[in-house]
Parts: structure tokens; C-alpha cells; sequence
């Protein structure tokens, strides 16, 4: 069964659509009071692409012709080529696809890509960077000679971790020293910029959802910034100044984030016509290196 095209209808004004798209495109939201500087700005996005090796109707009774690869790519690549990100963090790429169709068009977008797969799966991950803007200076090198280095790299994580915000998972990566419990608290730069939309299910002022299937809804999608330890009790960010102190970037916009609302009137999964190509959500941050 061939689900309807969604009407989308939303009095959000974070919320943009152009007839023109095949998906419904999201407006960037500035982070108040950011007072960008003069350092390098990149962006970073991660996308759980959906494999199409994990397809099926019944996994996905309501997306009708949604699901055929070759109309989900076609929105794929045009969010991809719409949002420009300078970094792209993917997930859930087909193996069978890869060589054949992802290479060539994020090389033709712009991007230089590495793709890995365990021989065990039919779906992989890839990083992808523009190399108008980035150059790769590490490499495999085939020698037994040894280096000694010192270096202090900006960090990014980013990804489907599969992990709620109360989750085990999430909560090891966002406090120190790891104390599992349910429900800490901590300050998001999400709720700064959207706060309607975040911390509806969470105290973490996260967002609602980046999954949205017929059967599960909820967060499990992440672009996190690592910084050093400095062995003290750190399982709250107070606020965005703390944030730039312990990170060296500055943060100055997201890509806004649906809200229930925004998932049309049926609440029908994703992916469908007219909406989103993948289950999950794309997410992307924009910072300032300083």
C-alpha cells in the first residue's frame, strides 16, 4: 500500500518549505548572543541514511514508495547538497551502493570520502569533507618507523549511538566521572535555540526525536564536541561561555529539529514523499573554531 503524500502545514516559524523541494527543508536557528569572531566557521552533519539493506514493508508498513532507493537517494543527495555541510558523518551507507553511486556524487558535490564496512554487514559508515576547505594530513603509512608526537586536535563525535538521553551510553560520553543514573541534569545548547522543542522527554534540554518510525519514536542521534577532562566533578555545562572555554569552538547555529507537530496529521513513519528519505533525521551544527 502507497501511503498519501503528507500535507505539511506548521505555524513554527523555525519552519520553511518550498514547493520546489522533495523534502520539507529546515531553517538554521543562531544560537542568542553567539558573537561570532573571526576564526574558521565549519559545519558538521551526521546522517543515519537508512540501509536499504534493512528495508522492508513491514519494518515500514506506511512509506509506500518512499522506500525504492532510487527515490529516497535523489532526496538524500539534494538535503546533502542544499545543507553544504563542510563535514559529513554517515551511517547505514550500502555496501552495494557505495562505489557505484555515493563516491561519485559526494566527489562531484565537492567532498573527499572514506567508507568502511565490517565484512560481516551489508551497510557501512563514511566521513566525508570538503576539500575545498580541508586537506587530509594523516595517512596509513606502510613503515616500522617510530614517531613520537605530541598533538591537541579539535574533536567532533558524531553519530547514531543508538542511546537515549537517559541512557547508559549517553549519559558515559556527557558527564565526569561516569556515574550511571537516570535523568541528570545538564544544560544543551539545543534548548538555547528551540527551547518548545527540547527537554519534552528529557532534562537534558535535547530534542524530541531524530528516529521517527511507525513503531518507535525517539533520540538517538548526536554531534558532540570532546574537550579535556580536568579531573573535577563535570556533569553539568552552566553555559554556553563554559562551553567555549572547554572546547575552543564556538557554537552559533543548529539545524532546527521537527516537532510532533511538524509529522503531518496522520504520524505516519518515516520515510515519506514529500517529507524526509531516511527514518532518522539529518542533524547539523555550524561552529566557530577559535
Amino acid at each position: 500500500m502507497d501511503a498519501p503524500i503528507l500535507e505539511h502545514a506548521s505555524n513554527d516559524k523555525h519552519v520553511t518549505t518550498e514547493p520546489a523541494k522533495d523534502y520539507i527543508s529546515r531553517a538554521f536557528l543562531s544560537v542568542p548572543n553567539a558573537n561570532p569572531g573571526n576564526g574558521p566557521k565549519i559545519s558538521v552533519m551526521t546522517y543515519n541514511t537508512l540501509a536499504q539493506a534493512l528495508v522492508n514493508r513491514k519494518r515500514y508498513p506506511t512509506s509506500g514508495t518512499a522506500l525504492r532507493w532510487a527515490n529516497r537517494s535523489k532526496v538524500i543527495f539534494e538535503e546533502i547538497t542544499d545543507y553544504s555541510p563542510d563535514i559529513l558523518c554517515l551511517q547505514e551507507v550500502d555496501t552495494s551502493t557505495w562505489d557505484r553511486e555515493w563516491a561519485p556524487k559526494l566527489k562531484q558535490l565537492g567532498y573527499q570520502a572514506t567508507f568502511h564496512a565490517s565484512r560481516q554487514k551489508k551497510h557501512g559508515i563514511a566521513i566525508a569533507y570538503k576539500f575545498s576547505k580541508f586537506t587530509c594530513s594523516l595517512h596509513m603509512l606502510n613503515t616500522r618507523t617510530l614517531f613520537g608526537v605530541n598533538l591537541h586536535f579539535y574533536t567532533i563525535l558524531a553519530g547514531d549511538f543508538n542511546s537515549q538521553p537517559f541512557d547508559a551510553a549517553y549519559l558515559s560520553i556527557t558527564e565526569k566521572p561516569s556515574k550511571i543514573k537516570s535523568h541528570l541534569f545538564i544544560l544543551c545548547g539545543y534548548g538555547l535555540i528551540h527551547p518548545e522543542n527540547s527537554g519534552l522527554d528529557n532534562k537534558r534540554n535535547e530534542p524530541l526525536f531524530s528516529n521517527w518510525t511507525d513503531t518507535w519514536k525517539g533520540l538517538i542521534d548526536y554531534i558532540c564536541v570532546v574537550s579535556d577532562w580536568d579531573n573535577t566533578n563535570n556533569r553539568k555545562v552552566d553555559s554556553l561561555d563554559d562551553f567555549t572555554r572547554a572546547s575552543s569552538m564556538r557554537l552559533l547555529r543548529l539545524l532546527k529539529m521537527p516537532s510532533t507537530a511538524d509529522m503531518g496529521p496522520e504520524q505516519f513513519g518515516l520515510p515519506q514523499p514529500g517529507m524526509y528519505p531516511s527514518d532518522h533525521l539529518c542533524m547539523m551544527a555550524e561552529l566557530e573554531l577559535l
